[in-house]
């Protein structure tokens, strides 16, 4: 009888970790999906790849990278470590120095935005940080540098910021929120805050937290037209700026492709963290919500840009050697 019973406790149990495991979503922040239309209402047309010829041209857009501040991370969240290429260099699990970017575009007609949100200003100290256990406690929070933090730069704009288009919603990407004025609209990928994994339940109050004030996440709806290597929105309806749906580091992550008025520029974001990853074709490691995935984006991500000669890369958290900001 006994037996029986570890066996039915076993199994229930197992039934209740699949449960969490399938249950822990991002955030619970409220989504609102966006349709397909142009600007003369939401963001976000339905172009067809084909019309898109024009990729390696210069566009409309005026761009600028700015490191938000250093940390540090272990090496196995951002390379997989246990692909044959790490095992072959030797690559071991150990302290790496990362940058934490934003990037700000400027559209002609519609103003500035933020691609992910840097720092926020409250990061410079070391109390009533916007951060809950156990994130409090298990990331190195006393490491951060921060450089330019969000509510410094988007004060000395000479316009307001029209949005922040985030690139997936881990802490990193997410932390300048707090100093994001209110009625600003964000956005993020398909699906990116319904992304489950069994450590959101830890993580989710505190990214619950850093979205908070904000209105509804404004949710992308992504296609993939005939040709397309990804499915992607066309955010200004006018192919100077796509969202590249690049799945696997999250659900719902994001790449963006700009042609910006000195050429075309990739921001790969997550789909690659150090340029190591990048030049071994190794995806990200114990980060990701769905390796297997995160693996065929970056290839394709990859592949992408080989067939655009002059086109600039921008990594999630390294830079290129000699590459400015």
């Amino acid at each position: 009888m006994q037996q029986y019973f570890r066996i039915f406790a076993y199994a229930a149990a197992c039934i209740l970790l699949n449960a969490l495991l399938s249950s822990c979503s991002q955030a619970t922040h409220e989504i609102e999906p966006i349709p397909y239309q142009t600007l003369g209402g939401e963001l976000g047309g339905a172009t067809t790849w084909s019309v898109l010829s024009n990729l390696s041209e210069p566009g409309p857009i005026e761009f600028s990278r700015h490191i938000a501040a250093r940390w540090v991370v272990p090496r196995k969240g951002i390379v997989n470590l246990e692909h044959e290429s790490s095992k072959e260099a030797g690559l071991k699990n150990e302290p790496l120095n990362i940058d934490v970017y934003f990037y700000l575009i400027r559209h002609p007609k519609y103003g500035y935005y933020l691609i992910d949100s840097g720092v926020s200003k409250v990061f410079r100290g070391q109390s009533d940080l916007p951060v809950y256990f156990p994130i409090s406690t298990s990331l190195p929070f006393e490491q951060l540098e921060v450089l330019t933090d969000t509510y410094t730069f988007v004060s000395g704009l000479d316009e307001p910021l029209s949005g922040v288009f985030l690139s997936h919603l881990h802490i990193d990407h997410i932390m300048g929120l707090p100093d994001i004025p209110r009625n600003t609209p964000v956005y993020v990928g398909p699906d990116e805050a319904k992304d489950k994994r069994f450590s959101h339940l830890f993580v989710r109050r505190t990214t619950n937290k850093l979205l908070s004030g904000l209105g509804p996440l404004r949710e992308w709806q992504t296609s993939r037209s005939a040709g397309s290597p990804f499915s992607y929105v066309d955010i200004f309806s006018d192919g100077s700026v796509l969202g590249f749906h690049i799945p696997g580091h999250t659900r719902g992550n994001m790449a963006f492709f700009i042609r910006a008025k000195d050429g075309p520029v990739l921001l790969a974001g997550d789909g690659s963290h150090t340029v190591w990853g990048w030049n071994n074709s190794v995806e990200p490691g114990s980060y990701n919500t769905n390796t297997e995935q995160a693996a065929n984006s970056l290839d394709r991500l990859i592949e992408f840009s080989s067939k655009l000669p002059g086109l600039r890369v921008y990594l999630g958290h390294e830079s290129f050697p000699g590459q400015s900001i």
